[in-house]
């Protein structure tokens, strides 16, 4: 298990190893539906609260993840983040602190299988990752809302006044194509505050 992503769900238990696996080509496969608990890390308290992902790696120490894995995870976990409208995905190290932690309501938190099981899993190289991971998938997740150093005043004036506010998870969507229906709404945002002062 090279990551079980954290969040509290209505669990019922499956007697399998992961929800997620990643093949050594990069395939991703759906063993355990995310609103199920699988049998994962050994630990109820992690496995109840957890996405589970089991990622395939080279046999033999460090047992590195093939690039085509470790990129796929990076992805899968920018998705799972998305859908359950994380911005942050954090690596706090420790058993204690992971478990004592209460995230935020755009966090999801970052375990492994070694901090709840006398395992090696998920190994030197990835438990070399962790921090890389969790950096990964945050920039991923705010990269469109990360305004340009010359629009940052603008930007910033937009969000304070409700004029901007991004999609349901918050992403600001900076860097995407404004569609016609967009701007009219942001249009009509405007028109509300500063003409009719609503």
């Amino acid at each position: 298990e090279a990551a079980h992503i954290t969040h509290q769900f209505p669990y019922k238990t499956e007697k399998k190893s992961a929800n997620y696996g990643i093949g050594r080509d990069g395939r991703v496969g759906l063993y355990v539906n995310e609103d199920s608990c699988a049998i994962t890390s050994g630990s109820y308290d992690n496995d109840s609260r957890a996405i589970t992902i089991e990622c395939a790696d080279y046999p033999t120490e460090p047992y590195e993840f093939p690039e085509v894995v470790y990129a796929k995870l990076i992805e899968l976990c920018v998705d799972i983040c998305k859908r359950y409208g994380k911005r942050k995905l954090l690596w706090l190290g420790t058993k204690e602190k992971t478990l004592s932690y209460k995230p935020k309501d755009d966090e999801m938190v970052l375990t492994k299988h070694n901090q709840f099981a006398p395992t090696k899993c998920p190994g030197a190289w990835m438990e070399a990752h962790m921090e890389d991971l969790a950096n990964k998938v945050t920039e991923e997740l705010n990269k469109d809302s990360t305004p340009s150093k010359w629009a940052e005043e603008d930007v910033s004036w937009a969000v304070e006044n409700g004029i901007l506010v991004g999609d349901s998870s918050g992403n600001l969507m900076l860097h995407s194509s404004i569609t016609t229906e967009r701007f009219c709404v942001m249009l009509h945002r405007l028109y509300k505050k500063f003409i009719l002062g609503e």
